[in-house]
């Protein structure tokens, strides 16, 4: 209703699969509950907003709306359906399959809740073959692209990154952590990193990326600050473009101002 303006009893009916006199009594609960928030036009049998609509049960942020349809059209997944009210026409660039096992991540789910271990066969990029590898989950990460795992490594005695799609083989263990997550301090402590518009942009161009980075002005340049955990920063610098030495316009049109603090957090050019 919000997004496209009206909604239509068969419509509902079909995508939660259920018969038109139940959803018709919804629509009845729905407006006793929030007077004058739907008009009923009968000649189009739409549902259309009243005088008093707002959203109930949804934000107003069209980043919600566009991160459900992108999840919809990627998973067509009955799961997701519902919470969009069907399909809109989306093309998004194709993904590789990320064959994270199914075994393995419900594994690593079931160990951050009761703070046990995984024991599994992991292939890093800092390996020259498949190692067997313990680790204490605690959180899970995703970077934009990929999908990680925090946990305490037994091989290294430090906290890490895991990949989850790298991952194989994998079985509960139930010991407790040598560390608690808590001592896990590249988590639990922040850096602030100064992303600006490329100096090389012009200044039309600059406005065009303050804008669409909600950029705050800041000394007479624009400014997008975000406070991010310190174990993230290598991916976040990554996925921009901003731990590159000699990334550019057009392909690249943001910069790290104060990348002196915090390049020592940039990720090796071969990460686990």
């Amino acid at each position: 209703m919000l997004w496209e303006g009206e909604i239509q009893r068969s419509r509902v009916s079909t995508v939660f699969g259920v018969v038109p006199n139940h959803v018709t009594k919804d629509f009845k609960e729905y407006e006793a509950a929030f007077p004058q928030s739907l008009t009923f036009e009968p000649r189009r049998r739409f549902y259309v907003p009243g005088p008093a609509f707002k959203p109930r049960f949804a934000s107003e942020d069209p980043h919600e709306y566009l991160a459900l349809q992108l999840a919809s059209s990627q998973t067509r997944s009955s799961a997701v359906i519902p919470l969009v009210g069907g399909l809109l026409p989306i093309q998004g660039l194709p993904t590789p399959v990320r064959r994270v096992k199914r075994q393995g991540l419900s594994l690593v789910v079931q160990a951050i809740r009761s703070a046990t271990a995984v024991e599994a066969t992991y292939y890093s990029m800092t390996a020259t073959e498949p190692t067997k590898r313990k680790f204490w989950p605690h959180s899970l990460i995703h970077t934009g692209e990929w999908w990680h795992v925090r946990a305490f490594d037994g091989r290294s005695g430090e906290f890490r990154n895991f990949a989850l799609q790298r991952i194989e083989q994998a079985k509960s263990v139930s010991e407790s952590s040598p560390q608690s997550s808590e001592s896990d301090t590249e988590w639990h402590t922040e850096s602030v990193l100064e992303v600006v518009p490329h100096p090389a942009l012009n200044a039309h161009q600059k406005k065009v990326v303050a804008r669409e980075f909600g950029m705050s002005a800041d000394g007479g340049e624009s400014v997008w600050r975000v406070k991010i955990r310190n174990c993230l920063v290598g991916y976040f610098a990554a996925h921009y473009g901003l731990d590159l030495p000699n990334a550019k316009p057009p392909k690249y049109v943001l910069s790290l101002r104060n990348k002196d603090d915090v390049k020592q957090r940039f990720l090796p050019p071969a990460a686990d």
